[in-house]
């Protein structure tokens, strides 16, 4: 089974062109949670993510989450969705309150919530900054819920030497434990960058992880020689495991002015 995380993306795109003097602007997306079981009215959500920052002195202009589901199971009028970030009780003024459409027994539904004040007072450097996104629903239950955010800042036009990101953790539903086959990414590759893996498998979506290369080392790494080129998992590590985690590790070009930018990422694993 090829399981292909298309949310799993650290999609650098650049919104303007940059100088040696001028500073530019870019745009990422993270995949933040996701939710493989029914959650039933008054149950809370928290959704533990991290993003990672590859530039100098950024400046958050827009952090947009959006979270998706289906509602169902209705048990009061007007169901809302609370959601917060770092705020497991909803009590900060970032805490806002939506209502889910209630026209049908069971109703899709797309929310945007607007983070940037709380992450621009928060962000002040490259490197990786973790959160945790709180929602709570009450009148319905919901199912289907993933959320993910959008971040655009404007930073110097260069890079950190290197940067990490470790994947959310991901349930193949397979209870005995799956096949990891491969890993592969798409994306580009400037002349002398690199785009490094390492993988973490377990039993419990608790963990503990640890990130292993090809020779079952923490020091090793996983490396395509390219985007679209699948390199082998060791098997011996990692089979039989039901959850998964993934490490990137980003190392821009010699120069330090261009860096990998990885869109997708491809895990190709076996029931």
């Amino acid at each position: 089974m090829k399981l292909k995380l298309f949310l799993l993306s650290l999609s650098f795109l650049f919104l303007a062109a940059f100088s040696a003097h001028a500073a530019a602007m870019k745009q990422i997306q993270y995949f933040v949670g996701q939710e493989t079981v029914l959650r039933n009215p008054g149950d809370q959500i928290d959704m533990p993510f991290t993003v990672f920052i590859g530039e100098i002195q950024p400046l958050i202009k827009s952090a947009e989450v959006e979270i998706r589901g289906v509602a169902t199971n209705q048990v009061t009028p007007n169901p809302t969705l609370q959601v917060s970030i770092d705020d497991p009780t909803f009590a900060q003024a970032r805490a806002k309150t939506f209502v889910l459409d209630s026209v049908q027994r069971t109703d899709p539904f797309k929310i945007r919530y607007d983070a940037t004040s709380y992450l621009a007072s928060v962000i002040n450097e490259g490197g990786n900054w973790s959160f945790t996104l709180n929602l709570k629903l009450d009148g319905a239950a919901a199912s289907l819920l993933s959320a993910k955010i959008r971040l655009t800042y404007t930073f110097l036009p260069k890079f950190l030497t290197s940067g990490q990101l470790d994947s959310s953790t991901y349930d193949t539903q397979v209870p005995e434990g799956a096949g990891y086959n491969a890993i592969m990414w798409k994306g580009q590759l400037p002349a002398t960058s690199r785009v490094l893996f390492q993988f973490a498998t377990s039993n419990d979506p608790n963990g503990p992880w640890n990130f292993l290369g090809p020779d079952g080392l923490p020091t090793s790494y996983y490396e395509p020689s390219g985007p679209d080129i699948p390199i082998r998992i060791s098997p011996a590590y990692h089979n039989n495991m039901r959850y998964f985690r993934y490490r990137i590790i980003l190392k821009p070009s010699n120069t330090g002015l261009a860096s990998p930018r990885v869109d997708d990422v491809i895990i190709n694993w076996s029931p």
